[in-house]
């Protein structure tokens, strides 16, 4: 439980995020929302918010995550009620405990149970609505972005598709290292190519996705759940496969927000 939480703590507290961390509490030390700005000067205000930010970005995103186990990324607007949902049932009670030990009762009487709930609830929503619209931002230049950093032709497939049949069976899903073949695998149909898989997955150049395991590759999009049993991971794919997820490939999955 150690080990799986300071894994937790240090995918979330990554340098990009306490920077970000950083800056917000910095603009709400200058501006005072919510009548901070009343309280006892600019340091206070800047260590109150620092504190309520980073609180917040832990459990966030602790949300996040168990929302994505349990129902999936392929509902995302789920993922994000559920977030909401547990923000506000756990985070504003918390945030409640803060203000009455940092800035006393005078500013915990101004606001009540239910005006905080709204609070915590309003900026939860604006933060999924800002991350869906920054994550969906990344995976289209993902999309149109070669290896070469070339713009692709829209809707233009992956290098890979070129060796397989011309009556392809949808995306492809997933690779994985069979003998000296790469397996391709699309929704219903799996080909067998012979070449190295470092080269597969550099001919995937167009599509987002991840090693997890030194002998599988899998496309973001094909991801659907992830299941956990004891201390091993896999990933269930769309089309109904599970695909081992080694300790050597868990952190660039930990920073995407997948495990």
């Amino acid at each position: 439980m150690t080990r799986k939480l300071a894994t937790f703590a240090a995918a979330t507290f990554t340098r990009h995020n306490l920077l970000v961390c950083g800056f917000c509490a910095l603009f709400a030390a200058i501006a005072g929302p919510f009548g901070t700005l009343d309280s006892d000067g600019f340091w206070f205000r800047l260590i109150y918010w620092l504190l309520v930010v980073l609180v917040a970005m832990f459990f966030g995103r602790f949300f996040t995550l168990l929302a994505k186990k349990h129902i999936g990324l392929h509902r995302p607007n789920l993922v994000d009620l559920a977030t909401m949902v547990g923000m506000g049932a756990v985070f504003t009670p918390i945030l409640a405990l803060m203000n009455a030990w940092l800035l006393g009762p005078r500013m915990v009487d101004r606001f009540s149970p239910a005006t905080l709930l709204g609070f915590v609830l309003a900026v939860s929503a604006a933060v999924c609505i800002v991350r869906r619209v920054v994550t969906a931002r990344e995976i289209r230049a993902k999309n149109a972005t070669g290896a070469s950093g070339k713009m692709a032709a829209p809707n233009a497939l992956p290098r890979l598709a070129r060796r397989l049949p011309d009556d392809l069976d949808g995306p492809i899903l997933r690779l994985m290292v069979r003998d000296h073949f790469v397996e391709v695998v699309t929704q219903r149909e799996t080909h067998k190519i012979r070449m190295r898989f470092a080269d597969a997955i550099e001919e995937m150049d167009m599509v987002p996705g991840y090693c997890t395991h030194r002998s599988h590759w899998v496309a973001r999009e094909a991801i659907d759940s992830v299941e956990r049993e004891d201390q091993r991971i896999h990933l269930r794919l769309k089309n109904g496969d599970t695909v081992p997820v080694s300790r050597t490939f868990r952190d660039p999955l930990l920073d995407a927000g997948i495990l």
